[in-house]
């Protein structure tokens, strides 16, 4: 009787130290993972810390978004109090640049009929509009 107990016991023993061995491979394969997703989040996906850090913070990822002429339309909507705006027949033909200025200035909507009209910096001002607001890559003109 002894003996049984002795082989019982050292089966109990030998499962013990087996789901032990088993735990270690299981949480040494996790951490392992675990290294490997800050690697590649790191090093290889052009992932940005800052991002994450500030991303309850206005207007945090801005600059990674979007380009520097359409925060400058923002900047210039919002400053000026501006309702509505329109573009020139330059800006409309860049379908993408288009794009973009449209659905960040959202809650500004564009408008045909605005009196405000968006010119590249370099553009010249059609001859019935002045010129209401310049900046680095835009200026603004009101008709």
């Amino acid at each position: 009787m002894k003996q049984v107990y002795l082989k019982i016991l050292d089966g109990k023993i030998k499962k013990k130290q087996y789901l032990m061995k088993n735990r270690k491979v299981y949480f040494f394969f996790i951490a392992l993972c675990i290294l490997q997703l800050f690697y590649l989040l790191y090093h290889r996906s052009d992932f940005k810390f800052t991002i994450l850090k500030n991303s309850f913070n206005i207007n945090s990822g801005r600059t990674y978004a979007v380009s520097s002429e359409v925060i400058e339309s923002n900047n210039i909507l919002i400053n000026n109090k501006i309702n509505n705006f329109n573009m020139s027949k330059k800006l409309k033909n860049d379908t993408y640049f288009y794009q973009r200025f449209v659905e960040f200035n959202y809650p500004i909507r564009i408008k045909i009929n605005s009196k405000y009209i968006f010119f590249l910096i370099d553009e010249e001002i059609t001859n019935d509009c002045i010129l209401y607001k310049a900046g680095v890559y835009l200026k603004i003109a009101k008709c």
